[in-house]
Order: C-alpha cells, then sequence, then structure tokens
C-alpha cells in the first residue's frame, strides 16, 4: 500500500503567523459562518451521520449482548421441594438458611424462569457464589480487552480493531455456547467478553469523530444499552435456555462485522496519525454522501488541511502519547480522575442490579424490560433537552441524575429502617435508581471525548473505563453485604452516589458546544519539567456504555 501523501506546511518563518491566522486568509471566498471553523467541525449532519448510528446500533446489540448475558445467564434458580418437604411458600432466607438439612439424601428440585447456567448445573443457595466469581472473572476479561484494544486503536485505527472484535465475539461466543460445565464456560465467555471490551471502548470514539459536535449528545443518548436490554429481554424469553440465546447473541456479529466494512476509517484518527492528505480525501467523500459539498467548503476543508499541516509540522504530532500524558496537566489530571471514580460508581450501581435480579420482586423478563425501557425513556428526553435547550448543560444533566439517584436510594433504606413491607416499591426505586445511572454513561462518554484532545482521546476513554471494568468486577458481589443488613447494598450506593455529585460540582467544567480539541496543551503547561523516564505501562482502554 503506498504511503499516504503528506501536504507540505506553508511558511510561515517570515510572518510569523499562526494556523488560526493562516486560516483567515480565505475568508473573501469562504461563508463568514464558515471562515473560523476548525478541521474538528468541518463535518456537517448528513446521509453518512445516519449510517453511523444505523452501524453503531448495528454494533452495539452484540456487544451488549454479551455484556448482559449473565442477566439471565446468571439467574439463580428456585429450589421448590426437598425430599418431601414442599419450600415453594419459603423465602429464599428460610430455604438457603436450612438447605444443609433439606438436602441431606435427597436431590432438591428447582424452577427457574429462565433456564440458566445457575439452574443446569445446579448451583444454589451457598454454591450461587461461584456464579457470581464466573462473572467477576469474565469482567476481568472486558477490563483486559479495553486496555489492549484501547492502545492499539490510537495506534492502528478505530475500524480495524472494531472489525476484530466482532469476529472474536461471534467465534468465542458460539463455542462458549457448547460448555460442559461453568469452567469450562467461563474460560471461553471470557475470552469473548475479552473482544466486547476492546469494541466498547472503540466504539463510542469511533462515533463521536464522526458526529457534528452539536448533535453529540442527543445521539450518544438515543444510542445506548437501553434499548437493547429490551430487546435482548425479548429475545431470552423465547430462546428459553442459556445456550440458544448464546447463539442467537452470536449470530448477530455476522452483519455487524460486514456493514462495518464499508464504513470510512475515523478522519481524526488520520489527522492525528499526520495522514492528512488520506483525511481530505475521506472528508470530501463524507460530504458528497451527505449532500453538502459545494465548491466553497471544498476550498475550506483544503484551507482547513493546510493549517492542520502547519499545527502537525509544529507540534510533531508523530509522537506516541501514553497513559502519563493524561496527567499531563493539572486540570487534566483532575478530570481524568472524577471521570473514572463517576464511572467506577455507576458500574457498581448498574451491575450490582442487573446481576442480582433474583434479589428483587417479580418477574426477571419484566424487571429487565422495564429496567431498559426506563433508560431509554429517559435518555431520548435527556438527549431532546440537551439538543433544543441551550442554557441545559453537562454539568445540570449531572445534578439531575445524581438527585435522581439519590431519591430513590434514600427511600429504599427510608423502607427498610421503618419497617414497611412494599417489595414492589423497593423493586421499581431501585430499577429506576440504576436506570437513571445509564445517564452518567453517556454524560461521562461525551464530555471525556470534550475535555481531552485527539492524541489521548482514547487514552481517556480507556484509562477512566479501566475504572468502570473495576467497579463491574466488584458489583455482582455487593448484595452478599446483605447478610449483615438487608439494606446495606442500597446505603453503599447512596454513600457512592453522593461522593459523586460532590466532586462533579468541585471540579468539572461545563463542555457544552466546546470544539474537540485537536493538539496537546503546551509543554509550558505539563505538571512535569522534563521528559517522564522509565514509565512504560501502556494503560488504556476500556469503553463500555453503555451506554453503555
Amino acid at each position: 500500500m503506498e504511503k499516504d501523501a503528506e501536504i507540505a506546511p506553508l511558511s510561515t518563518e517570515s510572518t510569523g503567523a499562526t494556523a488560526s491566522e493562516e486560516s483567515t486568509g480565505s475568508e473573501s471566498t469562504i461563508p463568514k459562518n464558515e471562515a473560523l471553523a476548525t478541521l474538528s467541525e468541518f463535518q456537517k449532519f448528513g446521509h453518512y451521520s445516519v449510517f453511523m448510528i444505523i452501524l453503531f446500533e448495528i454494533m452495539l446489540l452484540p456487544q451488549s449482548g454479551i455484556m448482559m448475558f449473565m442477566i439471565f445467564g446468571g439467574l439463580g434458580p428456585t429450589v421448590t421441594r426437598c425430599g418431601d418437604v414442599d419450600l415453594r411458600n419459603w423465602t429464599k432466607k428460610e430455604v438457603c438458611d436450612d438447605i444443609e438439612r433439606l438436602s441431606n439424601g435427597t436431590r432438591c428440585q428447582l424452577e427457574a424462569q429462565f433456564k440458566s447456567l445457575a439452574y443446569e448445573f445446579r448451583y444454589y443457595c451457598n454454591e450461587s457464589i461461584e456464579i457470581k466469581n464466573s462473572i467477576s472473572i469474565m469482567m476481568c476479561g472486558v477490563l483486559i480487552g479495553s486496555i489492549v484494544f484501547g492502545q492499539l486503536s490510537d495506534l492502528m485505527g478505530r475500524k480495524k480493531l472494531l472489525l476484530a472484535s466482532h469476529f472474536g465475539m461471534g467465534v468465542m461466543t458460539f463455542l462458549a455456547s457448547g460448555s460442559a460445565n461453568l469452567y469450562r464456560f467461563t474460560l471461553q465467555k471470557s475470552i469473548a467478553m475479552f473482544f466486547a471490551g476492546g469494541s466498547g471502548a472503540i466504539m463510542h470514539v469511533f462515533l463521536m469523530e464522526n458526529i457534528p459536535k452539536q448533535h453529540r449528545l442527543w445521539v450518544s443518548c438515543v444510542l445506548t444499552y437501553s434499548p437493547n436490554y429490551v430487546i435482548l429481554t425479548g429475545i431470552a424469553y423465547y430462546a428459553e435456555n442459556w445456550r440458544t440465546l448464546l447463539r442467537i447473541i452470536s449470530a448477530i456479529n455476522v452483519p455487524a462485522f460486514f456493514i462495518l466494512m464499508i464504513a470510512f476509517e475515523s478522519p481524526r484518527w488520520m489527522i492525528q496519525k499526520g495522514k492528512l492528505e488520506r483525511a481530505r480525501v475521506t472528508l470530501k467523500q463524507i460530504d458528497i454522501i451527505n449532500k453538502t459539498s459545494t465548491p466553497k467548503r471544498l476550498e475550506l476543508l483544503n484551507t482547513l488541511i493546510t493549517n492542520e499541516a502547519i499545527a502537525t509540522s509544529q507540534e510533531k504530532r508523530r509522537n506516541r502519547y501514553y497513559v502519563y500524558h493524561l496527567f499531563y496537566t493539572s486540570k487534566l489530571a483532575i478530570y481524568i480522575g472524577v471521570i473514572s471514580f463517576s464511572l467506577a460508581c455507576t458500574s457498581i450501581l448498574g451491575y450490582s442490579t442487573v446481576f442480582n435480579m433474583e434479589y428483587l420482586s417479580g418477574s426477571v423478563y419484566w424487571n429487565t424490560a422495564i429496567y431498559g425501557f426506563f433508560r431509554y425513556i429517559i435518555n431520548i428526553a435527556v438527549g431532546i433537552v440537551d439538543f433544543k435547550v441551550a442554557r441545559i448543560g453537562r454539568i445540570t444533566i449531572y445534578n439531575m441524575t445524581l438527585m435522581f439517584i439519590l431519591t430513590m436510594l434514600g427511600l429504599v433504606v427510608a423502607t427498610d429502617l421503618l419497617n414497611l413491607d412494599h417489595p414492589y416499591m423497593t423493586t421499581f426505586c431501585v430499577l429506576f435508581a440504576a436506570g437513571m445511572g445509564s445517564q452518567l454513561y453517556m454524560v461521562n462518554a461525551v464530555v471525556t471525548a470534550e475535555l481531552f484532545p485527539t492524541a489521548i482521546r482514547n487514552q481517556a476513554a480507556s484509562f477512566s473505563q479501566l475504572f468502570s471494568r473495576f467497579g463491574g468486577i466488584l458489583a455482582p458481589h455487593l448484595f452478599l453485604i446483605g447478610k449483615f443488613w438487608e439494606p446495606l447494598p442500597y446505603f453503599v450506593m447512596f454513600l457512592i452516589s453522593l461522593v459523586n455529585l460532590v466532586l462533579v460540582n468541585l471540579f468539572m467544567p461545563e463542555t457544552k458546544n466546546v470544539a474537540l480539541l485537536d493538539h496537546m496543551p503546551k509543554k509550558s503547561e505539563r505538571l512535569w519539567n522534563r521528559k517522564t523516564e522509565g514509565l512504560t505501562i501502556n494503560l488504556t482502554d476500556a469503553k463500555l456504555t453503555e451506554n453503555q
């Protein structure tokens, strides 16, 4: 393959002109409303944007299916009879407290809303910890995949790694569906989760780099895990057992793989790597597809590419950037710290709820569908408000979301303290609190893209998602502390959400309608005065979103 042609930067030695000053030279021939545009603002919303939205959902469905599988695959069965003892009117706690005596010399009968791994391999009561351990191990696979793919995507490009992730997810999920025991399943599903973690770490960055800034948030609101919870619930209902469900999830990776093949590589990534001529051609093709191409916009594009070449030459954009560059300035260090903590809290809240559905009253199908539907309604509402109401910014969304979560969790704890018996109210409050948390995934993803420059944007998404995955690893076990005090899991969720609220209001800036940064801060702003030596750990990625 031929090496990408480079556009030679114009000399500025005689005039001392900066890149931004050079860009004003075409004002006479370029419309005033576009004369000061940066390359990051060049793309318009059009047909290619719609294609990217559809592609993202097609990629998100199998990825979210793999991530959410253990809602059903790990669902604990109900012990209905041991020997001659009918246990249908016993509570789960009563059965498990007396299970050793009840099961002595007899085989207990189990029932399940969904024929899960726990049902088929007979993991219940104290043995159910093996299922929770399996989930945590699989979430480790997500974490590792996020790190590896995040680093590689900055070096090799977004598209190639996304193709590899869908191939890996499809193959390993199919193999896992034939597992003869929990241990083999955990190994194969963890590899599938490795690829799912890689996909999640890259996907949202790939989307954001192809969507104009004024459309970023509403697109993020619409394209989340939320509707896929409802879709997966329907698939699980008709699949009836975990093996069939996994094979369906494996199959839907196929259309994602082939449709992704016809998409363009991210122009922003090309710019970051100095592939300016290739970026120019790609942006021109996208403009034609969007039906927004005009001679004046082509002239503007050529001017902006030339300016970018100057900036690229001046900043030596071919340098590699690593995780420690997230702490390049004090502001960047604070931002990544707050975002990482916020995502860890959100993962604990969300995953502890969905991976412990057996602790909630009602049908797992209805509970999961309500959870997903509520998330999606809120996502759409927030997206509309953000797009239509200019004064509603990212910080407002943070505050409204966290205050709602604190109210719902406070009601759950208060209900227990007052000895009120309202199991369905508790169920809805928990589902609504966890569902509202999806806004934090969305707003954190958008804020990360808006606060960090292109060279380390995926590093930032990866690093913060690293903490999100840590939260996901811990989450399945959170409800085990309920044996000390029943509402203790909800009280822990309340406390970490409160800390999240305080940190956001103390340290995070408003970023709505801020252009994506294409360049690193000046060396004079960095925290250290000499080149960092000896730091070779290239931690990186991790995007679920959820949008997850």
